[in-house]
């Protein structure tokens, strides 16, 4: 990605243009060198990770985990009822949080082991997201850890597990897929 602050050795170069890119809104549109979209589109660098968190697909997944959490979270904390939950509700707020922690996961070790650490780029420590990520890991984990403990007190360990596993697989393939756009 290209450096929000910019500091003394930057350079436009440091930034991971495409070669080219498409002009229009598809990929059937006619090219253009990557560093010319860029500048008339006024992004960073298209295919960096400022770019996938705008994408529209990426923001409504956003905004219906983050309004399925909500919704789950009022039902399990406000809404009485005579009969048992299934454990599943109690774990669907860990494993929604536990689809954003794999997201920062991989967004922070792409910022440290690409970047920092191959690359010597040590502005990119600089990047906002990068900050955003880390505080993102750390709220989420939280959150997993909190949901995981309720659900095994109020449920059998062996119901637990397995169906922690199964929803935590799930939205960590299904949200770093949507973020990445890994059918491409």
């Amino acid at each position: 990605p290209c450096p929000i602050f910019f500091v003394a050795n930057y350079s436009r170069a440091a930034c991971e243009l495409p070669a080219v890119w498409p002009l229009g809104n598809s990929f059937e549109s006619t090219y253009a060198p990557g560093v010319i979209v860029c500048e008339t589109r006024n992004l960073n660098a298209v295919g960096s990770i400022y770019w996938y968190m705008w994408q529209p697909v990426w923001l409504v997944y956003v905004v219906l985990a983050c309004s399925g959490w909500g919704v789950i979270y009022y039902t399990v904390t406000r809404v009485p009822t005579e009969k048992p939950r299934h454990v599943a509700w109690d774990l669907s707020l860990a494993d929604i949080a536990g689809g954003f922690t794999v997201c920062g996961a991989v967004t922070v070790s792409s910022f440290l082991l690409e970047k920092i650490i191959s690359e010597g780029k040590l502005y990119v420590a600089l990047e906002p997201l990068f900050w955003f990520m880390i505080a993102l890991l750390a709220v989420t984990a939280v959150v997993q850890v909190k949901y995981l403990n309720r659900a095994l007190e109020s449920y059998d360990a062996s119901v637990v597990v397995p169906t922690h596993y199964v929803l935590f697989a799930l939205s960590s393939i299904v949200a770093p897929s949507i973020l990445y756009q890994v059918n491409r």
